[in-house]
């Protein structure tokens, strides 16, 4: 289980963000810090402004800025906003119908893994990313 580019790239920029403490930021300086294509993180800031994580204004001083607490935002909700993330709960094997009851081969094996990797997920905040990315 990954996370998309798309995703990978909400994350870097939302955790650069963060450790920006409220402060606009364009994609250029993004782009150089990040070293993220330009016109792909344009579009990736884009989804997260129309999903209300960002806010954005264009022009000298304009940039994009966070409008949702660090402390409130998971890596899940992230994730979630950019990508679809129910192949994270779905069965290993890409089987319709897979459970405690009726596993699939990689249920046991695996399931628990995905578990806690969801758990992870839900359980870790931009700014516990931001914290450790200083």
């Amino acid at each position: 289980m990954f996370f998309s580019d798309t995703t990978e790239y909400a994350l870097r920029a939302l955790t650069y963000l963060a450790q920006r403490e409220g402060g606009r930021v364009s994609v250029r300086e993004l782009h150089d810090a990040l070293g993220i294509p330009q016109k792909y993180l344009g579009a990736v800031m884009a989804r997260l402004v129309g999903k209300g994580l960002l806010c954005s204004r264009r022009g000298i001083g304009g940039g994009f800025q966070l409008v949702v607490d660090p402390e409130q935002l998971t890596v899940f909700q992230i994730a979630d906003a950019v990508q679809d993330v129910s192949p994270y709960a779905a069965c290993l094997m890409g089987l319709p119908s897979c459970s405690d009851e009726a596993p699939c081969a990689l249920h046991h094996l695996l399931g628990p893994h995905r578990d806690a990797l969801i758990a992870v997920m839900h359980k870790t905040t931009l700014a516990d990313l931001a914290r450790e990315a200083r």
